[in-house]
């Protein structure tokens, strides 16, 4: 008997045993379940903070991209500005204004400006604005760290108004009929104004910048001349003043050849005498109109009649006359270019466009220095954004790896060990 209650005292001795142990081990769960609610509830906060951060980062993305819109459009904006620069550069360095470094508003300011300071009578035409702005001539003036420009304009005499006149020397017989008899000393053009007491002796160097297409105004680098102060064998014979014509023009002899006659356009001619002539142009009697040929077309399967037109081949024996016909078609284009523009104008256009294609644009160092310094700080500031970016990633890594407790990374590798 005693040894069945000793033996039942040790069943229910085992027993409260296995009941502290399992009490111990609903505690250290319960402690567990605490510890992984207060795990979930920070993996849930720091998810929400995820949420957050990853808003944030496609929101700077976003911001990122605008960035490079941007960046993309002032780089643009520098290239049509180097190149604007370039043409600029290019007009100052050929002589002429560039819009890009001056303006035609500020230019306009500039000339009303100075236009009350001349003369009266003496003025810049501002009316014509870009006739003015053509026609200037600049100089440029390297400084140190800047240059300067020297704009020379045209300044219009509006009381003086000038004629232009061609002169045409032609010899004229002596009294005896063996020699002929020209003026030495006369110039090629006469310019004489409305007065008749101021003109300018003009040579053709001189009226070649009149003849080009497009030049409204002349350039004169020759002195204005009084009638009565100035001897001028071209203003008295203008003035068919016979005194002075005697005194102020040399003569040149020479063998007389017979009458010289120049054709001066539109159908007129001169030629020179002292007394009224009737000349007549006749062809030598021995050149005339060639007999009209005729032939008779035979019926050539190659021939195509129709109600409108025959279409025929011509023979091989013909030929003379097909390069007659080319040739005169050749005349008639060569007329009809010739009376649409001289040949002096045709070789100043051909000269002044190679001119215009063989020049080299200047280059400038200053442009390419502010493009190159400009794109540096661009992508200087690029990488510093990109750094922050890259900063902020690492953070964010380094944070997922830390959220977990040490106690939680304890349990873990223990299920892992049980498994």
């Amino acid at each position: 008997m005693v040894h069945i209650m000793e033996k039942q005292a040790t069943v229910q001795n085992e027993s409260l045993w296995e009941s502290r142990a399992n009490t111990q081990l609903i505690k250290e769960l319960r402690g567990q379940l605490a510890n992984l609610q207060t795990v979930t509830a920070q993996i849930l906060e720091w998810n929400s903070k995820l949420k957050e951060l990853d808003l944030d980062h496609f929101e700077y993305f976003f911001q990122l991209d605008d960035t490079f819109e941007a960046m993309n459009q002032i780089l643009q904006w520098l290239h049509q500005l180097a190149d604007s620069l370039n043409i600029g550069f290019s007009l100052l360095a050929n002589g002429h204004l560039a819009p890009q470094i001056i303006a035609p508003a500020r230019f306009n300011a500039v000339i009303k400006n100075v236009n009350r300071q001349l003369p009266r009578g003496w003025s810049i035409s501002s009316d014509e604005l870009w006739v003015a702005y053509r026609e200037a001539t600049v100089t440029v003036a390297a400084l140190e760290h800047q240059f300067r420009i020297f704009i020379q304009v045209p300044i219009f005499d509006h009381a003086q108004q000038y004629k232009l006149f061609q002169i045409i020397s032609l010899p004229g017989a002596a009294d005896n009929g063996t020699h002929s008899v020209s003026f030495s000393n006369l110039p090629n053009f006469l310019a004489v104004a409305t007065d008749l007491e101021t003109f300018l002796e003009l040579s053709k160097d001189d009226v070649r910048e009149c003849s080009k297409i497009g030049r409204p105004l002349c350039k004169f680098h020759t002195g204005i001349s009084k009638r009565n102060a100035r001897k001028s064998c071209a203003m008295a014979v203008f003035m068919n003043d016979i005194p002075r014509i005697k005194t102020q023009c040399r003569k040149k002899f020479a063998d007389w050849r017979g009458l010289e006659v120049v054709y001066i356009g539109a159908n007129q001619w001169a030629f020179s005498a002292t007394k009224p002539h009737d000349i007549v142009f006749s062809c030598p009697p021995n050149v005339g109109q060639p007999p009209l040929r005729t032939i008779t077309l035979p019926a050539d399967p190659t021939s195509n009649n129709s109600r409108k037109h025959i279409v025929i081949e011509i023979p091989r024996e013909n030929t003379s006359s097909i390069d007659l016909i080319s040739e005169l078609l050749r005349r008639n284009d060569r007329a009809r270019l010739a009376a649409e523009m001289t040949g002096e104008q045709i070789h100043n256009l051909v000269a002044e466009v190679e001119k215009h294609t063989n020049a080299s644009p200047a280059r400038y160092p200053y442009e390419m220095i502010i493009a190159m310094l400009l794109l540096s700080i661009g992508i200087a500031l690029l990488s510093y954004k990109f750094y922050l970016l890259s900063e902020r990633l690492a953070a964010h890594e380094q944070l997922d790896v830390v959220s977990l407790p040490p106690g939680d990374r304890g349990s873990e590798e223990l299920e892992m060990q049980n498994l």
